[in-house]
Protein backbone atom coordinates (compact mmCIF):
# COMPACT_ATOMS: atom_id res chain seq x y z
CA UNK A 1 0.00 0.00 0.00
CA UNK A 2 1.35 3.38 -0.90
CA UNK A 3 2.71 5.67 2.07
CA UNK A 4 1.10 8.26 2.85
CA UNK A 5 1.52 11.82 2.74
CA UNK A 6 2.36 13.04 5.83
CA UNK A 7 5.09 10.42 6.47
CA UNK A 8 6.58 12.43 2.99
CA UNK A 9 6.40 15.39 4.94
CA UNK A 10 8.04 14.35 7.91
CA UNK A 11 10.70 12.80 5.96
CA UNK A 12 11.00 16.29 3.93
CA UNK A 13 11.10 17.66 7.24
CA UNK A 14 13.59 15.53 8.97
CA UNK A 15 16.11 16.35 5.66
CA UNK A 16 16.11 19.94 6.01
CA UNK A 17 16.75 19.25 9.81
CA UNK A 18 19.55 17.41 8.63
CA UNK A 19 20.83 19.92 6.24
CA UNK A 20 20.54 22.44 8.23
CA UNK A 21 22.77 20.62 11.00
CA UNK A 22 25.04 19.71 8.94
CA UNK A 23 25.53 23.68 7.69
CA UNK A 24 25.80 24.74 11.20
CA UNK A 25 27.88 22.20 12.42
CA UNK A 26 30.09 23.00 9.53
CA UNK A 27 30.29 26.84 10.29
CA UNK A 28 30.47 26.15 14.38
CA UNK A 29 33.87 23.73 13.18
CA UNK A 30 35.10 26.58 10.87
CA UNK A 31 34.77 28.98 13.75
CA UNK A 32 35.68 26.65 16.18
CA UNK A 33 39.02 26.25 14.71
CA UNK A 34 39.56 29.87 13.74
CA UNK A 35 38.95 31.07 17.24
CA UNK A 36 41.12 28.12 19.11
CA UNK A 37 44.28 29.91 18.77
CA UNK A 38 43.08 33.08 20.60
CA UNK A 39 41.53 30.87 23.37
CA UNK A 40 45.19 29.60 24.05
CA UNK A 41 46.65 32.81 24.15
CA UNK A 42 43.73 33.55 26.53
CA UNK A 43 44.77 30.56 28.49
CA UNK A 44 48.14 31.03 29.01
CA UNK A 45 47.62 34.67 29.91
CA UNK A 46 45.05 33.09 32.59
CA UNK A 47 47.83 30.61 33.81
CA UNK A 48 50.34 33.76 33.77
CA UNK A 49 48.00 35.74 36.30
CA UNK A 50 46.93 32.47 38.17
CA UNK A 51 51.33 31.66 38.79
CA UNK A 52 51.53 36.09 39.54
CA UNK A 53 48.65 35.77 41.98
CA UNK A 54 50.13 32.84 43.65
CA UNK A 55 53.54 34.11 43.82
CA UNK A 56 51.64 37.43 45.29
CA UNK A 57 49.48 35.04 47.83
CA UNK A 58 53.11 33.71 48.96
CA UNK A 59 54.56 36.68 49.67
CA UNK A 60 51.64 38.06 51.52
CA UNK A 61 51.98 34.68 53.31
CA UNK A 62 55.72 35.30 54.11
CA UNK A 63 54.94 38.49 55.11
CA UNK A 64 52.21 37.24 57.60
CA UNK A 65 54.78 34.51 59.09
CA UNK A 66 57.22 36.95 59.37
CA UNK A 67 54.26 39.55 61.22
CA UNK A 68 53.34 36.40 63.51
CA UNK A 69 57.25 35.67 64.60
CA UNK A 70 57.91 39.14 65.34
CA UNK A 71 54.69 39.37 67.34
CA UNK A 72 55.42 35.71 68.93
CA UNK A 73 52.43 33.99 67.15
CA UNK A 74 53.92 31.47 64.81
CA UNK A 75 52.19 28.36 65.76
CA UNK A 76 48.75 30.62 65.75
CA UNK A 77 46.31 29.17 63.62
CA UNK A 78 46.03 32.12 60.42
CA UNK A 79 42.27 32.16 60.94
CA UNK A 80 42.23 32.30 64.51
CA UNK A 81 45.05 35.05 64.78
CA UNK A 82 42.49 37.52 65.12
CA UNK A 83 40.52 36.03 68.39
CA UNK A 84 43.58 34.63 69.98
CA UNK A 85 45.29 38.04 69.69
CA UNK A 86 42.63 40.36 71.39
CA UNK A 87 41.84 37.74 74.32
CA UNK A 88 46.35 38.20 74.64
CA UNK A 89 45.53 42.08 74.73
CA UNK A 90 42.63 41.52 77.11
CA UNK A 91 45.07 39.33 79.40
CA UNK A 92 47.76 41.93 78.82
CA UNK A 93 45.23 44.45 80.01
CA UNK A 94 44.53 42.53 83.31
CA UNK A 95 48.39 42.13 84.14
CA UNK A 96 49.08 45.26 83.73
CA UNK A 97 46.10 46.64 85.89
CA UNK A 98 47.03 44.18 88.64
CA UNK A 99 50.86 45.28 87.90
CA UNK A 100 49.81 48.75 88.62
CA UNK A 101 47.64 48.16 91.33
CA UNK A 102 50.79 46.64 92.89
CA UNK A 103 52.52 49.95 92.40
CA UNK A 104 49.78 51.98 93.79
CA UNK A 105 49.77 49.48 96.92
CA UNK A 106 53.58 49.98 97.41
CA UNK A 107 53.20 53.68 97.00
CA UNK A 108 50.56 54.19 99.33
CA UNK A 109 52.32 51.99 101.76
CA UNK A 110 55.83 54.67 101.41
CA UNK A 111 53.20 57.50 101.26
CA UNK A 112 51.57 56.22 104.50
CA UNK A 113 55.28 55.47 106.23
CA UNK A 114 56.61 58.92 105.35
CA UNK A 115 53.76 60.92 105.91
CA UNK A 116 54.01 64.98 105.16
CA UNK A 117 57.74 64.27 104.19
CA UNK A 118 56.43 62.27 100.37
CA UNK A 119 57.71 64.79 97.56
CA UNK A 120 55.64 66.39 95.91
CA UNK A 121 56.64 65.23 92.54
CA UNK A 122 55.76 61.58 93.95
CA UNK A 123 52.44 62.56 94.11
CA UNK A 124 52.42 63.74 90.65
CA UNK A 125 53.53 60.58 88.94
CA UNK A 126 51.33 58.74 91.06
CA UNK A 127 48.31 60.56 89.50
CA UNK A 128 49.99 60.51 85.76
CA UNK A 129 50.28 56.56 86.39
CA UNK A 130 46.75 56.48 87.60
CA UNK A 131 45.77 58.28 84.48
CA UNK A 132 47.46 56.07 82.07
CA UNK A 133 46.06 53.14 83.55
CA UNK A 134 42.70 54.58 83.38
CA UNK A 135 43.25 55.78 79.42
CA UNK A 136 44.52 52.06 78.78
CA UNK A 137 41.47 50.18 80.09
CA UNK A 138 38.94 52.36 78.93
CA UNK A 139 40.60 53.30 75.40
CA UNK A 140 37.90 52.59 72.63
CA UNK A 141 40.89 51.68 70.47
CA UNK A 142 41.68 48.30 71.21
CA UNK A 143 44.45 47.89 68.61
CA UNK A 144 47.83 46.68 69.57
CA UNK A 145 49.99 49.59 68.77
CA UNK A 146 47.51 51.57 71.25
CA UNK A 147 47.82 49.55 74.03
CA UNK A 148 51.76 49.44 73.67
CA UNK A 149 51.61 52.93 73.36
CA UNK A 150 49.25 52.84 76.50
CA UNK A 151 51.24 50.88 78.32
CA UNK A 152 55.20 52.70 77.16
CA UNK A 153 52.91 55.74 79.02
CA UNK A 154 51.76 54.13 82.03
CA UNK A 155 55.51 52.34 82.38
CA UNK A 156 56.97 56.00 81.90
CA UNK A 157 55.36 57.28 84.66
CA UNK A 158 55.84 54.66 86.78
CA UNK A 159 59.34 54.17 86.73
CA UNK A 160 59.50 58.03 87.47
CA UNK A 161 57.08 57.44 90.33
CA UNK A 162 59.44 54.38 91.09
CA UNK A 163 62.59 56.76 90.66
CA UNK A 164 61.18 59.47 92.61
CA UNK A 165 60.18 57.03 95.54
CA UNK A 166 63.64 55.31 94.99
CA UNK A 167 65.54 58.88 95.48
CA UNK A 168 63.23 59.67 98.64
CA UNK A 169 64.82 56.01 100.07
CA UNK A 170 68.10 56.98 98.64
CA UNK A 171 68.42 60.21 100.52
CA UNK A 172 66.52 58.65 103.66
CA UNK A 173 69.30 55.93 103.34
CA UNK A 174 72.25 58.53 103.11
CA UNK A 175 70.46 60.46 106.02
CA UNK A 176 70.31 56.93 108.13
CA UNK A 177 73.84 56.22 107.22
CA UNK A 178 74.93 59.50 108.62
CA UNK A 179 72.71 58.94 112.00
CA UNK A 180 74.34 55.22 111.77
CA UNK A 181 78.08 56.42 111.66
CA UNK A 182 77.09 58.86 114.58
CA UNK A 183 75.69 56.14 116.46
CA UNK A 184 78.54 53.46 115.60
CA UNK A 185 80.85 56.04 116.81
CA UNK A 186 79.02 56.60 120.14
CA UNK A 187 78.82 52.32 120.34
CA UNK A 188 82.21 52.37 119.42
CA UNK A 189 83.14 54.75 122.80
CA UNK A 190 80.36 52.56 124.36
CA UNK A 191 82.18 49.14 123.07
CA UNK A 192 85.56 50.55 124.50
CA UNK A 193 84.34 50.85 127.88
CA UNK A 194 82.47 47.63 128.04
CA UNK A 195 86.00 45.64 126.82
CA UNK A 196 87.42 48.10 129.20
CA UNK A 197 84.86 47.07 132.11
CA UNK A 198 85.57 43.69 130.46
CA UNK A 199 89.06 43.50 131.04
CA UNK A 200 88.73 44.48 134.73
CA UNK A 201 85.87 42.07 135.36
CA UNK A 202 88.31 39.43 133.62
CA UNK A 203 91.49 40.73 135.95
CA UNK A 204 89.39 40.46 139.26
CA UNK A 205 87.52 37.03 137.85
CA UNK A 206 91.30 35.84 137.90
CA UNK A 207 91.96 37.38 141.18
CA UNK A 208 89.04 36.13 142.63
CA UNK A 209 89.76 32.41 140.81
CA UNK A 210 92.99 32.10 142.82
CA UNK A 211 91.30 33.34 145.96
CA UNK A 212 88.56 30.53 144.94
CA UNK A 213 91.31 27.75 144.68
CA UNK A 214 93.11 29.11 147.78
CA UNK A 215 89.87 29.12 150.01
CA UNK A 216 88.78 25.72 148.39
CA UNK A 217 91.90 24.12 149.30
CA UNK A 218 91.71 25.48 152.72
CA UNK A 219 87.38 23.61 153.26
CA UNK A 220 88.90 20.76 151.98
CA UNK A 221 91.69 20.74 154.52
CA UNK A 222 89.15 22.11 157.30
CA UNK A 223 86.39 19.11 156.25
CA UNK A 224 89.23 16.77 156.63
CA UNK A 225 89.77 18.04 159.86
CA UNK A 226 85.78 18.24 160.62
CA UNK A 227 85.51 14.26 159.22
CA UNK A 228 88.66 13.31 161.70
CA UNK A 229 86.62 15.57 164.51
CA UNK A 230 82.87 14.21 163.39
CA UNK A 231 84.50 11.00 163.59
CA UNK A 232 85.66 11.21 167.24
CA UNK A 233 82.63 13.24 168.49
CA UNK A 234 80.55 9.86 166.68
CA UNK A 235 83.22 7.63 169.13
CA UNK A 236 82.29 10.38 172.17
CA UNK A 237 78.84 10.28 171.31
CA UNK A 238 78.90 6.78 171.26
CA UNK A 239 80.11 6.06 174.37
CA UNK A 240 78.36 9.30 176.26
CA UNK A 241 75.01 7.29 174.52
CA UNK A 242 76.11 4.52 176.60
CA UNK A 243 77.22 5.83 179.80
CA UNK A 244 73.29 7.55 179.72
CA UNK A 245 72.05 4.61 179.10
CA UNK A 246 73.67 3.00 181.94
CA UNK A 247 72.86 5.79 184.33
CA UNK A 248 69.04 6.17 183.33
CA UNK A 249 68.56 2.46 183.67
CA UNK A 250 70.31 3.19 187.43
CA UNK A 251 68.32 6.07 187.87
CA UNK A 252 64.76 4.33 186.57
CA UNK A 253 66.04 1.24 188.99
CA UNK A 254 67.05 4.09 192.27
CA UNK A 255 63.67 5.95 191.00
CA UNK A 256 61.06 2.85 191.06
CA UNK A 257 63.07 1.90 195.19
CA UNK A 258 62.31 5.54 196.11
CA UNK A 259 59.06 5.81 194.61
CA UNK A 260 58.58 2.08 196.23
CA UNK A 261 59.80 3.50 199.51
CA UNK A 262 58.03 6.36 199.27
CA UNK A 263 54.74 5.40 199.05
CA UNK A 264 55.20 2.44 201.69
CA UNK A 265 56.23 5.56 204.29
CA UNK A 266 53.92 7.90 202.91
CA UNK A 267 51.17 5.04 203.51
CA UNK A 268 52.14 4.30 207.20
CA UNK A 269 53.23 7.91 208.64
CA UNK A 270 51.52 10.43 209.89
CA UNK A 271 52.10 13.81 208.08
CA UNK A 272 51.71 16.81 210.55
CA UNK A 273 49.08 20.02 208.96
CA UNK A 274 48.02 22.94 210.36
CA UNK A 275 44.73 23.93 211.55
CA UNK A 276 42.59 25.11 209.52
CA UNK A 277 40.51 27.30 212.03
CA UNK A 278 39.17 27.31 215.67
CA UNK A 279 36.14 27.12 217.57
CA UNK A 280 34.96 30.53 219.45
CA UNK A 281 31.38 29.11 221.05
CA UNK A 282 30.10 25.98 221.82
CA UNK A 283 26.55 24.86 222.95
CA UNK A 284 26.31 21.18 223.79
CA UNK A 285 22.46 21.76 224.88
CA UNK A 286 21.46 23.30 220.99
CA UNK A 287 24.28 21.24 219.52
CA UNK A 288 25.72 24.77 217.92
CA UNK A 289 29.27 25.94 217.27
CA UNK A 290 30.95 28.86 215.77
CA UNK A 291 34.28 29.05 214.29
CA UNK A 292 36.40 31.42 213.25
CA UNK A 293 36.01 30.35 209.16
CA UNK A 294 34.72 32.83 207.29
CA UNK A 295 33.73 32.73 203.20
CA UNK A 296 36.89 34.67 202.59
CA UNK A 297 38.80 31.62 203.76
CA UNK A 298 37.03 29.41 201.57
CA UNK A 299 34.42 28.17 204.09
CA UNK A 300 30.87 27.20 202.87
CA UNK A 301 27.45 25.28 204.58
CA UNK A 302 27.68 21.38 204.90
CA UNK A 303 31.07 21.39 205.32
CA UNK A 304 32.34 18.82 207.83
CA UNK A 305 35.65 19.20 210.03
CA UNK A 306 37.38 17.39 212.77
CA UNK A 307 37.62 18.94 216.31
CA UNK A 308 41.44 18.84 218.24
CA UNK A 309 42.18 20.04 221.48
CA UNK A 310 43.70 23.65 221.33
CA UNK A 311 46.85 22.14 223.01
CA UNK A 312 47.31 19.25 220.52
CA UNK A 313 50.75 19.29 219.76
CA UNK A 314 50.40 17.31 216.39
CA UNK A 315 47.55 17.04 214.06
CA UNK A 316 45.71 14.68 213.12
CA UNK A 317 48.44 12.52 215.33
CA UNK A 318 45.98 13.47 218.29
CA UNK A 319 42.50 12.10 219.25
CA UNK A 320 39.61 13.62 217.96
CA UNK A 321 37.52 15.07 220.35
CA UNK A 322 34.52 15.14 217.33
CA UNK A 323 33.25 16.32 214.19
CA UNK A 324 31.09 19.55 213.37
CA UNK A 325 29.44 20.69 210.18
CA UNK A 326 29.31 24.30 208.94
CA UNK A 327 25.38 25.24 208.79
CA UNK A 328 26.16 29.12 208.55
CA UNK A 329 28.79 30.89 206.78
CA UNK A 330 29.28 34.90 206.71
CA UNK A 331 32.63 36.95 206.22
CA UNK A 332 33.16 37.63 209.72
CA UNK A 333 32.62 33.60 210.94
CA UNK A 334 30.65 31.01 210.78
CA UNK A 335 27.90 29.21 213.05
CA UNK A 336 28.14 24.96 212.87
CA UNK A 337 26.00 21.77 214.76
CA UNK A 338 27.77 19.15 216.63
CA UNK A 339 27.92 15.88 214.38
CA UNK A 340 29.85 13.36 217.09
CA UNK A 341 31.20 14.29 220.22
CA UNK A 342 33.72 11.03 220.95
CA UNK A 343 34.90 12.12 224.45
CA UNK A 344 32.48 12.89 226.96
CA UNK A 345 34.71 13.63 229.62
CA UNK A 346 36.78 16.01 227.68
CA UNK A 347 33.46 18.02 225.13
CA UNK A 348 34.07 20.56 223.01
CA UNK A 349 35.62 23.91 224.04
CA UNK A 350 35.99 27.24 222.71
CA UNK A 351 39.98 27.44 221.74
CA UNK A 352 39.70 24.44 219.72
CA UNK A 353 41.36 23.43 216.75
CA UNK A 354 39.21 22.16 214.11
CA UNK A 355 40.80 20.68 210.81
CA UNK A 356 40.22 18.75 207.36
CA UNK A 357 42.44 16.77 205.01
CA UNK A 358 40.50 17.58 201.89
CA UNK A 359 40.21 22.07 202.79
CA UNK A 360 42.15 24.70 201.59
CA UNK A 361 42.20 28.26 199.98
CA UNK A 362 42.12 25.64 196.88
CA UNK A 363 39.98 22.34 197.30
CA UNK A 364 42.22 19.25 197.85
CA UNK A 365 42.08 17.10 194.60
CA UNK A 366 41.98 13.59 194.96
CA UNK A 367 42.19 10.33 192.57
CA UNK A 368 40.57 7.10 193.55
CA UNK A 369 42.53 3.79 191.59
CA UNK A 370 40.79 0.87 191.65
CA UNK A 371 38.65 -1.28 193.88
CA UNK A 372 37.84 1.82 197.19
CA UNK A 373 35.79 -0.88 200.35
CA UNK A 374 35.08 1.49 203.21
CA UNK A 375 33.40 -1.07 205.89
CA UNK A 376 35.02 -3.95 204.24
CA UNK A 377 31.99 -5.94 203.44
CA UNK A 378 33.29 -6.85 199.26
CA UNK A 379 31.31 -3.77 197.74
CA UNK A 380 32.35 -0.82 196.30
CA UNK A 381 32.00 2.36 198.40
CA UNK A 382 33.52 4.95 196.14
CA UNK A 383 30.25 7.24 195.95
CA UNK A 384 30.46 7.15 199.77
CA UNK A 385 33.88 8.13 199.82
CA UNK A 386 33.84 10.86 197.73
CA UNK A 387 30.62 12.23 199.22
CA UNK A 388 32.93 12.45 202.24
CA UNK A 389 35.99 13.95 200.45
CA UNK A 390 33.32 16.67 199.03
CA UNK A 391 32.08 17.24 202.43
CA UNK A 392 34.98 18.07 203.85
CA UNK A 393 35.56 20.59 201.12
CA UNK A 394 37.85 18.45 198.51
CA UNK A 395 36.76 16.58 195.30
CA UNK A 396 37.68 13.70 193.27
CA UNK A 397 39.39 14.60 189.57
CA UNK A 398 40.13 11.02 188.63
CA UNK A 399 38.49 7.72 189.12
CA UNK A 400 39.35 4.55 187.97
CA UNK A 401 36.73 1.81 189.25
CA UNK A 402 37.20 -1.97 188.96
CA UNK A 403 35.15 -3.58 185.72
CA UNK A 404 31.72 -3.87 186.57
CA UNK A 405 31.20 -0.83 188.80
CA UNK A 406 31.58 2.20 186.32
CA UNK A 407 33.74 3.28 184.14
CA UNK A 408 36.78 5.93 183.92
CA UNK A 409 36.19 9.29 184.29
CA UNK A 410 38.43 12.79 185.41
CA UNK A 411 42.21 13.31 184.46
CA UNK A 412 45.73 12.13 186.79
CA UNK A 413 47.54 15.84 186.14
CA UNK A 414 50.13 16.73 188.43
CA UNK A 415 47.82 19.14 190.00
CA UNK A 416 46.09 16.10 192.00
CA UNK A 417 47.64 16.10 195.79
CA UNK A 418 46.65 12.45 196.32
CA UNK A 419 45.26 8.96 194.77
CA UNK A 420 43.89 6.84 196.95
CA UNK A 421 44.93 3.06 197.03
CA UNK A 422 42.69 0.17 198.92
CA UNK A 423 45.01 -2.96 199.55
CA UNK A 424 42.99 -4.79 202.21
CA UNK A 425 40.97 -7.30 202.27
CA UNK A 426 37.25 -7.94 203.01
CA UNK A 427 36.59 -9.27 206.22
CA UNK A 428 35.05 -12.45 204.60
CA UNK A 429 36.84 -13.56 201.19
CA UNK A 430 34.83 -14.48 198.53
CA UNK A 431 32.32 -11.54 198.67
CA UNK A 432 34.17 -8.99 196.49
CA UNK A 433 31.78 -7.49 193.78
CA UNK A 434 33.72 -7.69 191.21
CA UNK A 435 34.13 -11.09 191.13
CA UNK A 436 32.09 -12.21 187.79
CA UNK A 437 34.38 -10.06 185.50
CA UNK A 438 35.96 -11.53 182.70
CA UNK A 439 39.38 -11.97 181.72
CA UNK A 440 39.56 -9.36 179.26
CA UNK A 441 37.61 -6.80 181.59
CA UNK A 442 40.61 -8.15 184.54
CA UNK A 443 43.55 -7.50 181.78
CA UNK A 444 42.39 -4.13 180.71
CA UNK A 445 41.28 -2.81 184.15
CA UNK A 446 44.93 -3.88 185.38
CA UNK A 447 46.80 -2.05 181.99
CA UNK A 448 45.05 0.85 182.96
CA UNK A 449 45.64 0.85 186.59
CA UNK A 450 49.27 0.02 186.17
CA UNK A 451 49.51 3.10 183.98
CA UNK A 452 47.45 5.24 186.18
CA UNK A 453 49.99 4.60 188.88
CA UNK A 454 52.77 4.82 186.73
CA UNK A 455 52.01 8.36 185.84
CA UNK A 456 51.33 9.28 189.24
CA UNK A 457 54.04 8.73 190.32
CA UNK A 458 56.04 10.35 187.87
CA UNK A 459 53.60 13.30 188.02
CA UNK A 460 54.69 13.47 191.61
CA UNK A 461 51.53 13.07 193.22
CA UNK A 462 51.74 11.64 196.66
CA UNK A 463 49.61 7.95 197.59
CA UNK A 464 47.74 7.66 200.39
CA UNK A 465 46.36 4.32 201.93
CA UNK A 466 42.42 4.09 202.16
CA UNK A 467 42.60 3.63 206.00
CA UNK A 468 44.50 6.41 206.75
CA UNK A 469 42.69 8.68 204.65
CA UNK A 470 39.42 7.74 206.98
CA UNK A 471 41.24 8.24 209.69
CA UNK A 472 42.09 11.95 208.32
CA UNK A 473 38.18 12.13 207.57
CA UNK A 474 37.33 11.32 211.52
CA UNK A 475 35.68 8.07 210.13
CA UNK A 476 35.26 4.70 212.17
CA UNK A 477 33.81 1.57 211.16
CA UNK A 478 29.94 1.10 211.08
CA UNK A 479 29.37 4.93 211.61
CA UNK A 480 26.75 5.83 209.05
CA UNK A 481 28.27 7.42 206.05
CA UNK A 482 27.41 11.27 204.64
CA UNK A 483 24.64 11.63 202.21
CA UNK A 484 22.47 14.37 200.97
CA UNK A 485 19.79 15.06 203.52
CA UNK A 486 16.28 16.43 201.93
CA UNK A 487 14.39 17.79 204.72
CA UNK A 488 15.52 17.89 208.99
CA UNK A 489 12.05 18.72 211.38
CA UNK A 490 13.79 19.96 214.18
CA UNK A 491 10.68 19.54 216.46
CA UNK A 492 10.40 16.02 215.79
CA UNK A 493 13.96 15.51 216.53
CA UNK A 494 14.17 16.77 219.77
CA UNK A 495 11.05 14.75 220.60
CA UNK A 496 12.57 11.44 219.93
CA UNK A 497 16.05 12.72 221.17
CA UNK A 498 14.97 14.18 224.07
CA UNK A 499 11.29 13.19 225.18
CA UNK A 500 11.12 14.29 228.45
CA UNK A 501 11.83 18.13 227.21
CA UNK A 502 14.45 20.10 228.23
CA UNK A 503 15.66 22.02 231.55
CA UNK A 504 16.64 25.33 231.80
CA UNK A 505 16.41 28.11 229.87
CA UNK A 506 17.89 27.93 226.24
CA UNK A 507 20.67 30.32 225.00
CA UNK A 508 20.10 31.69 221.43
CA UNK A 509 23.22 31.72 219.74
CA UNK A 510 25.33 34.23 218.73
CA UNK A 511 25.88 35.71 215.06
CA UNK A 512 28.31 34.33 212.70
CA UNK A 513 30.77 37.02 213.44
CA UNK A 514 29.49 37.59 216.85
CA UNK A 515 32.27 37.84 219.63
CA UNK A 516 32.40 36.34 223.36
CA UNK A 517 32.26 32.38 223.87
CA UNK A 518 30.25 30.57 226.45
CA UNK A 519 29.66 26.64 226.97
CA UNK A 520 26.96 24.93 228.26
CA UNK A 521 26.92 21.76 229.41
CA UNK A 522 23.87 21.40 231.91
CA UNK A 523 21.89 24.41 230.18
CA UNK A 524 23.48 27.29 232.10
CA UNK A 525 24.88 29.68 230.35
CA UNK A 526 29.13 30.14 231.42
CA UNK A 527 31.19 33.19 230.48
CA UNK A 528 34.35 32.99 229.70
Amino acid sequence: MPPAANDNQGLKIATALLAALSVVLAVATYFGFSGASANWERYEQTNKDLNTAKQATNDLQNRLNDMKSAAGYEKANDAELKKTIEGDRDKFLADVTAINQEVVGVYEAYKNAAGQQVPLVADEFAAASKTAAEMLTTSPDKSMLSSIRGMSTLLKNNSKLLGAVAADYASTRKELEAMNQVAKSKIDVVELAKKQVEDDRSSEMGKHEEDRKSLTSQITSLQEKTQELATKLGEKENELEMAIKVRDDRLKKLSAAFVQNREKLEQKEVVLESPNGTLTYVDYTTGIVRTSLSRRDGAKEQLIFSVFDKNAPGIPTEKVKGTVELTKVDDQGSIGRIIKSTDPLNPMQPGDQIYSPAFGAQPREYALIGKIDVDRNGFDDRADLKRMIESRGGRVVYDLPPPGIGVESGVLTPECDYYVIDDSKPIRAGVEQNVGASADEEKAFTEKKTKALAEARLSGVRAISLDKLLRMLNYTYGEPRPGQVEAFDRTKFNKLTKPLGTTGTPVTPPSAGGGGAAIRVDGRPTAR
